[in-house]
């Protein structure tokens, strides 16, 4: 009898602490936001990416530059980094952006210094397609899955997928397409993905980027191909689903995956159905 008593005054106490405690971790997190622009020209730089690297605590702006970024107590100590492809990264520290409130990041734009092209024969190239297109047994019992086949994927902007080449022919190479496919998209609006920015129609299908007006040149026999999820404008009050990749299972799987911006890379045990077409 004395041992059920205890009980039940510990559990009341409990219940009581939690309900006093429970305001206090609906306080616990803190939001800063701003706008990412170019240094120089003022314009928005579009998908930049927020967050405290090595951490999963980050996010990407929209088209217009708008960032809004929600960080738990505890972080004002760390740093906060700014970066987009083709500027040079910006630092602060999280207690001083959080003072100032809503602020402007302004980002250099970088310059790069190009290492010299041979120009060969068009007649002489050929072209090469790299990468795992084929169907496996598990994705045949089971059907797709993979990034970000979770609940509340939205919420994973900046998450990356990166796949690692390796190339053994001759030197340059030229990337002419890269690809990745898309197995399910459930939702009313288009997924919106970046290895070059694309946009792309909400059905089931090859998501697809075209690099041959743009010379990209590789001179390197091991490097990665990065798909980027960007944020998308949606209503609020629907339903959202998470598009779903296709996948096959590996002991040998070359990718890996970020779960949010600038957060750490893990090696995933599957592979993802990806294709990269190269000119060498």
């Amino acid at each position: 009898m004395f041992r059920k008593l205890y009980l039940m005054r510990f559990i009341t106490i409990l219940l009581f602490a939690l309900l006093m405690y429970g305001p206090s971790l609906a306080q616990s997190n803190f939001v800063i936001e701003g706008q990412v622009v170019n240094q120089e020209t003022d314009a928005p730089i579009a998908y930049a990416n927020v967050g405290i690297p090595g951490k999963y605590i980050g996010t990407a702006g929209n088209d217009e530059g708008f960032f809004i970024l929600t960080l738990p107590t505890g972080t004002e100590s760390d740093t906060l980094q700014v970066s987009a492809i083709g500027f040079k990264t910006k630092r602060y520290e999280v207690v001083e952006f959080k003072k100032k409130g809503n602020q402007t990041v302004f980002l250099q734009p970088r310059t790069y210094s190009l290492n010299t092209v041979t120009v060969v024969d068009d007649k002489d190239l050929k072209t090469e397609r790299i990468g795992t297109e084929k169907v496996g047994f598990f994705q045949r019992i089971f059907g797709p899955g993979g990034a970000y086949g979770e609940a509340g994927y939205g919420k994973n902007l900046g998450a990356s997928y990166a796949f690692r080449i390796e190339w053994k022919q001759s030197l340059p190479l030229r990337v002419l397409h890269t690809q990745i496919e898309l197995a399910t998209n459930k939702n009313d609006w288009p997924v919106q993905m970046r290895c070059r920015l694309q946009k792309v129609d909400p059905k089931t299908g090859w998501i697809r980027w075209d690099f041959t007006d743009l010379d990209v040149i590789v001179d390197k026999h091991s490097f990665f191909v990065v798909f980027e999820w960007l944020p998308h404008l949606t209503d609020s009050s629907k339903t959202e689903f998470a598009p779903l990749f296709s996948f096959r299972p590996s002991l040998e799987s070359d990718v890996y995956v970020r779960r949010k911006a600038l957060g750490r890379w893990e090696k995933l045990s599957h592979d993802l159905k990806y294709r990269v077409e190269v000119e060498y």
